[in-house]
C-alpha cells in the first residue's frame, strides 16, 4: 500500500526490523508507510485507545505489512515482547485531546511522559537520608562502619531485593566540568562539557534497575576508584560518535559543593570510563563515579 505523494520504493540494502510506538496513529502509519517503501520491516505497538481508532481492531490506514502488537507502552511485558528482534525505535506514543489533559493530568503524565521508561521505577525504591554528628566519636571508619551495618540488616529485611548507596534519579546533583583526554595523553581540543556527577557504590545500577547496554559496572576493588561510568546523553556530548568504552575523560571539581558554571573547568584528575548507562526519564546525572 502506497499513499499518494509517498517518494516510492527506494530498497535499503540492509533493511532493519523497525518498532513504531503509537505506529497506528496518523503519523506512525504514515511513517510506516515510508519505511516498508524503502525496504524495512516494521512493527507497530499500539494501545488502539476508542477515542482516536473506534472500534477497529486494526486501523484501515494502516499498511497490511505492518506487524500489529496491541499493547501500552507502560506495560513492560507487552514492551518487551514488541522489542524482540528489533534493530531500531520510533518513539510515538502519546495520548492527544489537549482538553483532556488539563484534567487527566496523571494519565497523559505517564503516556506521554513516562512511557519508554528504562527500568528505574522511583515506587519501588525506598531512599533513606542520614547525617552523622559532627564531633570527634565519628570518625571516617566508624561512619563506614555504620553504613555497612545499615546495608545487612536492611538486605536482609524479607521485602528488600537489593541495597545500595549514591543519589537517586530525579534527586538532584552537583556538576563538575569534563572534557576528553586524547589517544596520546594529552587533552583533546574542543568545548568542555558541564554534567551532573554523583558518587555510587557498586551495585548501584543493578538495585535501580538502569541497565548499563556497553561495558561494566563498578567493582567493588576498583584501583584508586579512578573510574566513571557515563549516560548515553553525556558520552554522546563528550565523544561525540566515537565509542566512549576505555578512554579517559578529566573532570573538574568533584568535592560535592555548588559551584557557578563559569567557574567549572575540566582542570582536575582523569577517569576511565568503563560503561555506559540508559538515559532515564528525570535523571539528570551525567556521570557516575565509584564510592569505596
Amino acid at each position: 500500500m502506497q499513499r499518494p505523494g509517498s517518494t516510492g520504493p527506494s530498497p535499503n540494502p540492509t533493511p532493519e526490523t523497525v518498532l513504531i510506538t503509537g505506529g497506528a496513529g496518523f503519523i506512525g502509519s504514515h511513517l510506516a508507510d515510508e519505511l516498508l517503501a524503502r525496504g524495512h520491516r516494521v512493527r507497530a505497538l499500539d494501545s488502539l485507545l476508542p477515542q482516536v481508532h473506534g472500534a477497529a481492531k486494526r486501523p484501515d490506514d494502516l499498511a497490511v505489512e505492518v506487524e500489529l502488537q496491541v499493547g501500552d507502552v507502560r506495560d513492560a511485558d507487552a514492551l518487551r515482547r514488541a522489542l524482540e528482534g528489533v534493530d531500531s525505535v520510533v518513539h510515538l506514543a502519546a495520548r492527544v485531546g489537549v482538553g483532556q489533559s488539563m484534567y487527566e493530568i496523571a494519565e497523559y503524565t505517564a503516556v506521554n511522559s513516562l512511557g519508554m521508561k528504562t527500568g528505574y521505577d522511583s515506587k519501588q525504591v525506598v531512599q533513606l537520608d542520614f547525617q552523622f554528628p559532627k564531633n570527634t566519636r565519628y570518625t571516617a571508619a566508624r561512619r563506614v562502619a555504620l553504613i555497612n551495618e545499615l546495608h545487612m540488616r536492611m538486605a536482609a529485611l524479607p521485602t528488600v531485593t537489593k541495597v545500595a548507596s549514591g543519589r537517586p534519579p530525579g534527586s538532584g546533583g552537583f556538576r563538575t566540568a569534563a572534557i576528553p583526554i586524547g589517544e596520546r595523553g594529552g587533552t583533546a581540543t574542543g568545548a568542555q562539557s558541564i554534567l551532573h556527577y554523583t558518587y555510587v557504590q557498586a551495585g548501584y545500577f543493578e538495585t535501580l534497575g538502569i541497565p548499563l547496554f556497553l561495558g561494566r559496572g563498578f567493582e567493588r576493588q576498583t584501583q584508586n576508584g579512578q573510574t566513571v561510568i557515563l549516560s548515553e546523553s553525556a558520552a554522546k556530548q563528550i565523544f561525540r560518535d566515537e565509542n566512549p568504552l576505555g578512554r579517559r575523560i578529566r573532570l573538574g571539581v568533584t568535592d560535592e559543593r555548588t559551584g557557578r558554571s563559569n567557574e567549572l573547568i575540566a582542570d582536575g584528575s582523569s577517569y576511565q570510563v568503563v560503561g555506559l548507562a540508559r538515559d532515564t526519564r528525570g535523571l539528570e546525572f551525567g556521570a557516575w563515579r565509584f564510592s569505596c
